[in-house]
């Protein structure tokens, strides 16, 4: 009798187990989902990684909304500039932007770029009043299909977008690669 318990009660241990690993892999995706949802509303655009702008504004988000999570980004103290390794930038860009061939010169108004140092300079700015969430998820050929969406803090859905990501490949900062987007 224990042993036929066991049997059931694994497999439901397990699905719960791999739903929860995928449910915290999206959550890591945060920067990526918010960053493209807000530069879509923002700039009244769609997901187009062969548009420059597009690409900029993106990159622009992830480093000033997010990038003093990670390593190596530090804030000028003088400008209040956040500034942001390339590498970093460089690894937002493949999650974002997979098969993205290099970064363009900054579009962004006050965004500046430093070769020698290999630094990107970003403008301060603030994430407003809105939060983004991802709202669901379905898993198919070894794809996710996620909606996500933008609300205000009382939550009213402002906006959302349909992601399809499949899984990185090697050494990533992210543990999804944005393959569509709409």
């Amino acid at each position: 009798m224990l042993i036929a318990l066991l049997l059931v009660v694994a497999p439901c241990a397990l699905a719960e187990a791999e739903d929860m690993a995928t449910t915290d892999a999206l959550l890591s995706m945060q920067p990526v989902f918010d960053s493209i949802l807000r530069t879509v509303m923002e700039d009244a655009s769609s997901y187009d990684p062969a548009n420059a702008a597009f690409v900029c504004g993106v990159l622009y988000r992830m480093g000033v909304n997010y990038g003093l999570d990670y390593p190596g980004t530090s804030i000028d103290e003088a400008t209040f500039d956040i500034m942001v390794p390339g590498a970093l930038m460089r690894s937002f860009a493949a999650s974002a932007f997979p098969g993205l061939s290099g970064l363009s010169a900054p579009t962004v108004e006050g965004m500046s770029y430093d070769e020698e140092k290999d630094l990107y300079r970003l403008p301060g700015s603030d994430m407003g009043e809105t939060e983004s969430v991802v709202e669901g998820y379905q898993e198919q050929d070894g794809q996710l299909t996620v909606t996500a969406a933008m609300k205000d803090f009382e939550g009213n859905k402002l906006d959302g977008m349909t992601f399809v990501v499949s899984p990185a490949q090697g050494e990533a900062l992210f543990p999804y690669v944005i393959n569509s987007a709409e």
